[in-house]
C-alpha cells in the first residue's frame, strides 16, 4: 500500500511538472522555446519576403498585437504555434520633386479611380520629408498601405524654405490663415487635383511623430481628415477638444526624456476624443527587447550578421 501511495504521489508530481513546460513554436519569426505555464514570450518575425506585406499571426494564443510583427504571447496556458500570414504586394516606388519650394516625396496608383485614401505624413522636429519613404520601420508602414489601396505623400514644413532656424518644425498656429504649413499643403494637393492625382472627394488621412503629431492634430481638425494617427505625443489639447477627426494615438511606456508626462497627456486626450464619442484609439508601446533577428530587416544585413550584431551588443 505505501509503495502504491509513492508511486501516485510521484506520478503526480511527475505530471505537474510536465503540465507546467509550455512549449512555444514560432514559424519564420524569433521566440520560440519551452516556457513556464503562465509566460509570456516576446516574439518578432523575420523579414517579409520581398513582394508580400506581413498581415497578421494565425495563432490561437492571447497577443498583445496580433496584427503586428513584433508582439508578445500572453499569459500561456498550453502548446503554441505562431505562424505569420502574408499577402502579396506590388513593387513601387516614390517621386521627389519640388512644388511650391517644398521637397516633397509621393506615390500615387496608376488607377487613381480606385484609390482608397491619401495618407500625409508629417516629421518630427528636425526631421524631414524623404524619411518615411526611405526609413525601414516607415517604408514597411507604407508597403502595406499601398498595397491596400492608399496613395501617400510627405514634405516638410515651411521654415526649412523661408530659412528658418532650426529645430526645423510644424507651424502649431491653430487657425487655416495663420498657419503657412496648412496653406503649403493646400497648394501642394492643389497640384496633385490638377494632375488628375486625386479629386476634391479624395479622402485625406494624417500620420504625425513626435512635433509632427501636434502638426497633424490641427490640420486633421481644420481640414476635416478622415482620420489621423498621432505617434509619441498627444497632439495639441486645444484642438483634441473640438476636433471632429478619429484619432489613433501610439505612445511608449518609456518615452520619458522629452516630457515625463507625455503618455499621461496621450491618456488625458484619448478620454477626452471617447467623451465626445469620437472615435479613438490607444496604443501603447511597451519595452521589447533586442532579438537576434532584430536586424535582418535592414537590405544589406542577413540572418548571419544580424545574429552578429545581438551577440556584440548583448556581450559589450
Amino acid at each position: 500500500m505505501k509503495k502504491l501511495l509513492l508511486f501516485v504521489v510521484f506520478f503526480y508530481v511527475s505530471s505537474l511538472s510536465l503540465a507546467q513546460t509550455i512549449n512555444l513554436t514560432v514559424s519564420n519569426g524569433f521566440g520560440g522555446g519551452n516556457y513556464a505555464t503562465g509566460d509570456s514570450a516576446f516574439v518578432l518575425a523575420n523579414p517579409t519576403p520581398q513582394n508580400f506585406i506581413f498581415e497578421r499571426w494565425s495563432t490561437n494564443a492571447p497577443l498583445s498585437d496580433t496584427f503586428c510583427m513584433a508582439t508578445i504571447v500572453k499569459n500561456m496556458r498550453s502548446n503554441t504555434v505562431l505562424t505569420p500570414v502574408y499577402s502579396s504586394a506590388p513593387n513601387w516606388t516614390n517621386t521627389a520633386e519640388k512644388i511650391n519650394g517644398s521637397n516633397v516625396y509621393a506615390y500615387f496608383p496608376t488607377t487613381p479611380a480606385n484609390l482608397k485614401g491619401l495618407i500625409l505624413f508629417f516629421h518630427g522636429s528636425n526631421g524631414n520629408g524623404g524619411s518615411w519613404f526611405n526609413k525601414i520601420e516607415n517604408r514597411m508602414f507604407l508597403n502595406y498601405a499601398v498595397a491596400k489601396g492608399y496613395a501617400a505623400l510627405s514634405t516638410e514644413s515651411t521654415d526649412r524654405i523661408t530659412g528658418g532656424t532650426q529645430p526645423w518644425q510644424w507651424s502649431n498656429s491653430t487657425t487655416f490663415a495663420t498657419n503657412p504649413d496648412i496653406q503649403n499643403i493646400d497648394k501642394i494637393l492643389d497640384t496633385f487635383r490638377m494632375r488628375g492625382k486625386i479629386t476634391t472627394t479624395t479622402k485625406l488621412f494624417g500620420v504625425g511623430f513626435s512635433q509632427g503629431s501636434g502638426f497633424t492634430s490641427i490640420i486633421s481638425a481644420l481640414k476635416n481628415y478622415a482620420a489621423n494617427s498621432l505617434g509619441a505625443t498627444p497632439g495639441i489639447t486645444g484642438v483634441i477638444a473640438q476636433t471632429l477627426s478619429p484619432t489613433y494615438f501610439m505612445s511608449s511606456r518609456l518615452d520619458l526624456n522629452a516630457d515625463p508626462d507625455r503618455l499621461s497627456k496621450c491618456i488625458t486626450n484619448y478620454n477626452t476624443l471617447v467623451s465626445r464619442r469620437i472615435d479613438a484609439e490607444l496604443r501603447i508601446h511597451e519595452p521589447f527587447p533586442v532579438t537576434p533577428n532584430r536586424f535582418w530587416r535592414i537590405p544589406t544585413v542577413d540572418s548571419v550578421a544580424s545574429l552578429d550584431m545581438f551577440n556584440r551588443l548583448k556581450n559589450n
